[in-house]
């Protein structure tokens, strides 16, 4: 399952920001250089609550890794997808800060 995920500041516990849809997968792989496009975040970041220490922090678009497991499941510990869901955006000109709550 290809992912978006972010670390905690706090407690450096890696988990799912959200999953990755097949489609947009699948228009990467066409792309020569396979560039999959982050999701648009607000322009102040977007708040997430650690599952591991539960305390809350902002996260930028810079924040968000690519990953993909090879098994094509979660790791054991991260969180499932918000119910947001993940929207993209091919371009994503935000402010370097990272900022706690």
């Amino acid at each position: 399952m290809a992912r978006w995920v972010v670390t905690c500041p706090e407690c450096d516990h890696t988990f799912t920001y959200c999953v990755i849809e097949p489609a947009i997968l699948e228009q990467a792989f066409r792309d020569p250089y396979r560039v999959v496009p982050r999701p648009t975040l607000p322009d102040r970041g977007d708040n997430r609550t650690c599952p591991n220490c539960k305390i809350e922090s902002n996260y930028l678009p810079f924040h968000l890794f690519y990953r993909d497991d090879e098994r094509g499941e979660a790791r054991a510990h991260s969180e499932s997808p918000g119910s947001d869901g993940c929207p993209i955006s091919a371009k994503s000109k935000r402010s370097n800060h990272h900022a706690r709550r």
